[in-house]
Order: structure tokens, then C-alpha cells, then sequence
């Protein structure tokens, strides 16, 4: 998510839903909605779950979050349907996407067949009203046994409108048989004459809807720790000295207005090595699916597939790794850099809207007399 700067996201079959506030979970764990931790991205709220969906009201849209197992009945699917329709009609008003793995095959969806689920499924977003924003015939699901087209995307007809690029991104490593799916949802009409207006200031603007006065105090101290005033000094001098202090206090305590997407993040253990690893992954993966593409027989594709494991099972013990050594050099950076990265983790502000008010990795606070 950080990578694409991703806003939302829905998980089926996670191995855990934390207990976080950008985490809402159905029932019994089956999927997961997910929303950025960045200041500018709007927060989830609960509105719905049930066993196999839960529904989450995210920046004026409802999203739900699906996965139907399988191995159950088609009267249990029937059933289902019938719950997620209830609870559509009953919370959303406005905006609706439904976003999921659903186990169920239509030729509408670009699978070779219509089975019992896939005739289910197309007369429930009938029903329901909702387009199928699914393109092409790219697998979103890849086995040893076979691929398969099972995770499917819905919208309502006004925000179908909206949505850009639908695809299946079969060049990214996953660590999981389904592959990601990406769409952009293009801004509405009326936001065009912001973007001229925020393009002709140069100086920056701060969203201040989103201000936190906590931070912004919090701030205000440490600046003036860090950058006593000089007893006399030149108006000119002090004018800039003002501006600096305003801008460091204003970008730790809201995210900036910005005209233009931001650029491509790495979460914090992120590093070369892994990306190798993934390139790695990938390039293994794609040997495996054109063997599979080609015939080029069993044997060959079973010695692919073996590699493919290999370096799959590889990039998830190197994430792991990465993942624990992060968090002991965050353990141990506490009592170096207590306003620093660990300092904001758990205030839950690790975001790219801004540098921090006191520089990348601030100096010692100064002892103050009296």
C-alpha cells in the first residue's frame, strides 16, 4: 500500500486482523478492509459485518470487504448473498463498491464457463444494481492445479463512472495463489479549480481540517527548544527565522495541501535486498505461468514450480527477518531518539505529508535552567 500509495485495500483469508483502528474485520476473519495511515487518507468506520463481509465507510464511500469459502453449499452461498444484499440496501444511500473473493465462475467475469455461483452471483448484482467493474480474462487466482478468474469488483453506477485502470497486476509478487488487483477512482469535476489555485502558491498550504492541536503544542515547545531566539538579529533574519518555525510546526501538526500525487514510498523495512528477492520471485513466477501457458509438460512445469516455491518461501523468510530487525533497531533507538521514529510509531503518525519539526534525527534537548 505504501509503495502505490494506496488509500484502501480488502484482504481475503488474512493470516490475522490486528486490532488497529485502520483494520475492520467480519466475523470470523475472513477478510479485512484496510485503509492507509497516512494523515491525508480519510479513516475507516464500521458501519457492517457479518460472517464473510464487513462494510466500511471510507472518504463518503461504502466499502465492502467479501470472501466466500469454496467448500461450502450453494444453499450457504444463496443465503449469503442474501445477507450482503440485505445489508447494502439497508446502510448505503450513496456510493458502494464491493470488492472480493466471491469462489464463483461466470463468463461475464471472463472465466470459460457459468457455474451455479456465477448465475448467483450476476442475478444478486442485478438485484443489488451494481456494475461488474472486472476486465479482461486475467486469472486472479494461479495454482499448480489451474488459474482462475474468483475475485470480482462491483460499484454502483455513479461510482463505476469514476473508476480508471482496473487491472490484475501479474508482474507483483503476492506470496499467495491470488494476485492484486489495482483501480484508481478519478476525483470529481469540481476539484479541478483547486488544483489551478494550489499550483499558482508558492507557499505551502496546510489542510486544516485535519489539525492536531496536541502535535501543533507539541511542536511549538520543541521548536523553541531547539532554536532559541538570538538575543538581537536583523528584522529580515527574525522574518525568516518565523516562517521556518511556522512551516516545522505546521507540517508535524496537519498534512499539506498538494497538487500533485505524491511520490512512491517504502514501508520502514523495506530494503534493496528484498526488492532483489522479489524481483527474483517474480521472474520465477512468470517462468512458472508461461511453462503452464505453453504445455511445455510435467516434468518442466513441476521443476518451475519448485523454483517458484524456493524463491517465494525465500522473499518470506528475508520479510520476516527484515520485519524483526526493524523493530529490535526501533526498541533500541528509544532511548537514543526518543522523538524520533519509534516516538512517532506509536503515536501512529508516521506519515509523508511533512518532515518532522526538529529535522530527520534531532539533537539532544538542551538542559533549561530555573
Amino acid at each position: 500500500m505504501a509503495q502505490w500509495s494506496i488509500g484502501v485495500a480488502v484482504v481475503a483469508e488474512p493470516y490475522s486482523v490486528p486490532p488497529r483502528p485502520n483494520w475492520m474485520g467480519d466475523w470470523d476473519g475472513s477478510v479485512a478492509v484496510v485503509g492507509s495511515t497516512t494523515a491525508h487518507s480519510p479513516p475507516l468506520s464500521l458501519r457492517d459485518k457479518g460472517t464473510g463481509y464487513v462494510a466500511v465507510e471510507w472518504g463518503g464511500i461504502t466499502i465492502y470487504g467479501v470472501y466466500f469459502s469454496p467448500n461450502r453449499s450453494l444453499n450457504d452461498f444463496e443465503v449469503f448473498l442474501t445477507s450482503l444484499e440485505t445489508s447494502i440496501r439497508r446502510l448505503a444511500s450513496g456510493h458502494v463498491l464491493v470488492l472480493g473473493d466471491f469462489n464463483a465462475k461466470s463468463i461475464a467475469w471472463g472465466s470459460p464457463r457459468t457455474d451455479a455461483r456465477g448465475e448467483a452471483v450476476e442475478e444478486w448484482a442485478a438485484s443489488v444494481g451494481l456494475c461488474l467493474l472486472n476486465r479482461g480474462s486475467t486469472n486472479t487466482c494461479v495454482r499448480q492445479q489451474g488459474g482462475s478468474i474468483v475475485d470480482l469488483s462491483f460499484a454502483t453506477p455513479a461510482l463505476a463512472a469514476r473508476v480508471r485502470n482496473w487491472c490484475v497486476l501479474e508482474e507483483v509478487e503476492t506470496l499467495s495463489d491470488h494476485l492484486y488487483i489495482r483501480f484508481e477512482l478519478s476525483r470529481t469535476q469540481d476539484s479541478s479549480r483547486g488544483h489551478v489555485a494550489r499550483r499558482l502558491s508558492r507557499f505551502p498550504r496546510w489542510a486544516v481540517a485535519r489539525l492536531n492541536r496536541d502535535l501543533l503544542e507539541e511542536a511549538a515547545i520543541i521548536h523553541s527548544w531547539l532554536s532559541p531566539q538570538a538575543p538581537t538579529e536583523e528584522v529580515d533574519v527574525g522574518a525568516g527565522r518565523f516562517r521556518d518555525a511556522i512551516t516545522h510546526v505546521c507540517d508535524a501538526a496537519m498534512p499539506r495541501v498538494r497538487g500533485r500525487r505524491p511520490p512512491r514510498k517504502e514501508v520502514y523495512w523495506w530494503s534493496q535486498e528484498l526488492a532483489d528477492l522479489r524481483a527474483a520471485c517474480t521472474r520465477a513466477r512468470r517462468s512458472y505461468t508461461r511453462s503452464r501457458r505453453r504445455h511445455l509438460g510435467d516434468g518442466e512445469e513441476d521443476r518451475l514450480h519448485e523454483e517458484y516455491r524456493r524463491a517465494r518461501k525465500t522473499l518470506k523468510l528475508a520479510i520476516s527477518r527484515a520485519k524483526e530487525e526493524k523493530r529490535q533497531e526501533m526498541l533500541e533507538g528509544l532511548n537514543r531518539d526518543p522523538w524520533g521514529r519509534p516516538y512517532r510509531a506509536v503515536r501512529q503518525k508516521l506519515r509523508a505529508s511533512g518532515p518532522p519539526p526538529y529535522g530527520d534525527s534531532p539533537a539532544q534537548l538542551p538542559a533549561r535552567s530555573g
